[in-house]
């Protein structure tokens, strides 16, 4: 129709790191207003963008897929191609009269290329930002496709046939692989369990006052070697480096480990590493060996924003693995990978592989501040505590705010957005519930 689509690849022919930002403007007409969200939009005035901030790039990366201004009904847009992202903002200058989409990208003799995509799109400015999704979404079909007709709430863990009265709560999404038959029968989906760019390694006797990230890297060298642990040898190949070339992890004491909890890169690109151990064969074939739907009905993906993992993977011997672009540190300009991308290509390495099977993709905590997450996933949601540090009175109910779950609604679309509440349940009562 009236969208332009841009499908790009720069190549470096330095050999050299190097670190630069792609740009790409549109002019906008005088006296036009910048459309925050589905209920606000406002005189365009200095710059304005909608963004959150990682240390790396220019330490902006926008939070919705595209960015939109409107002039009297006439709505001019700019977003991401959702199957070829990468780190980017879109910003509406009013000085220049130009709405603006830019990206952050970092070249390396190991990964010269950056891929990425883009569009610029007219929409009907009357209808605000609403009218930019709906024209954003007809762009990309695939990317907002409701795969899970039938939708309902959902459950971590715990086996819904020992919940007394189930049948009242509508579950559909089962979190953890406990009893499937059970699940099958009364037409719950299960999900497979797994945390992508942590290894969660236990510590005999817990961590100890004065231990050192060194000494458990001692402990993690010992199991790989031993050979028997998948985690332990994938994590081998897979750390993260940090920027002198030292492995990247974290000592914890939480209540499922004591111990270290090492950042991971799960890309698929990377043989014999941390994706391998999570979904390599024949094990993974294993979980999908019935027809659907019998069995196991998809991969579940944890804490998919990834809370613990570190920001940016230096290891050089990471690079070529990876399909999407490189980026660069916010100090320094260092080259490296952004978490975000090795999340997107786990995500989108799980999907090309369940989809064709007919089963589905679930995943915990997204979208919060990436988007691109979205269009490889069925089922969504997060954990979130409405009611917190109430102390003995239920008196500080602090629901997400309108903003938040506009957010979400709008970039699942008809995709099911499912909560938890994860809150101290002796201070929440019927009332509040």
């Amino acid at each position: 129709g009236d969208a332009t689509c841009f499908d790009l690849t720069l190549t470096d022919t330095t050999g050299r790191d190097r670190a630069l930002t792609f740009l790409y403007a549109i002019p906008i007409e005088d006296k036009s207003e910048w459309l925050a969200d589905l209920r606000t939009r406002r005189p365009l005035k200095g710059e304005q963008m909608d963004v959150t901030a990682p240390p790396c790039g220019t330490a902006a990366l926008s939070r919705w897929p595209f960015g939109a201004v409107d002039a009297a009904g006439r709505g001019q847009a700019l977003g991401i191609d959702p199957t070829a992202p990468a780190f980017f903002r879109v910003v509406a200058n009013a000085d220049r009269r130009c709405l603006f989409i830019a990206f952050d990208l970092g070249f390396a003799k190991e990964h010269p290329t950056a891929h990425f995509g883009f569009c610029s799109f007219a929409f009907d400015g009357t209808l605000g930002f609403r009218g930019a999704l709906e024209r954003y979404q007809q762009l990309f079909p695939e990317a907002n496709r409701v795969r899970v007709e039938r939708q309902g709430v959902w459950m971590p863990f715990y086996p819904i046939s020992k919940v007394k009265g189930w049948e009242d709560f509508g579950f559909r999404f089962k979190e953890g692989g406990s009893e499937p038959a059970w699940d099958d029968a009364h037409d719950i989906l299960t999900f497979n369990y797994m945390e992508p760019c942590t290894w969660w390694m236990r510590i005999p006797g817990g961590v100890k006052r004065g231990m050192t990230l060194a000494q458990a890297a001692q402990s993690a060298e010992r199991l790989a070697a031993e050979g028997k642990d998948p985690y332990a040898m994938g994590w081998r190949q897979s750390t993260f480096r940090d920027a002198n070339g030292g492995r990247v992890g974290l000592l914890r004491n939480e209540p499922w480990c004591s111990g270290a909890v090492w950042s991971v890169n799960s890309a698929p690109g990377i043989e014999g590493g941390d994706w391998s151990a999570k979904h390599g064969e024949p094990a993974f074939s294993r979980r999908y060996a019935g027809t659907f739907p019998q069995g196991l009905d998809g991969e579940y993906v944890d804490s998919a924003e990834l809370y613990v993992t570190a920001t940016l993977d230096y290891n050089r011997s990471h690079f070529s693995a990876m399909t999407t672009p490189l980026v660069f540190s916010g100090k320094g300009a260092q080259v490296g990978i952004f978490k975000g991308f090795i999340a997107y290509e786990y995500v989108r390495g799980l999907a090309e592989r369940v989809w064709p099977k007919g089963r589905f993709m679930m995943a915990n905590y997204t979208p919060v501040s990436w988007c691109w997450l979205v269009p490889y996933l069925d089922v969504l949601g997060t954990e979130t505590d409405w009611n917190p540090d109430s102390g003995k009175k239920p008196s500080n109910w602090r629901p997400m705010s309108d903003g938040a779950l506009l957010y979400r609604r709008a970039l699942c679309g008809g995709k099911p957005y499912c909560f938890l509440m994860d809150t101290a349940f002796e201070r929440f009562p019927a009332a509040l519930t």
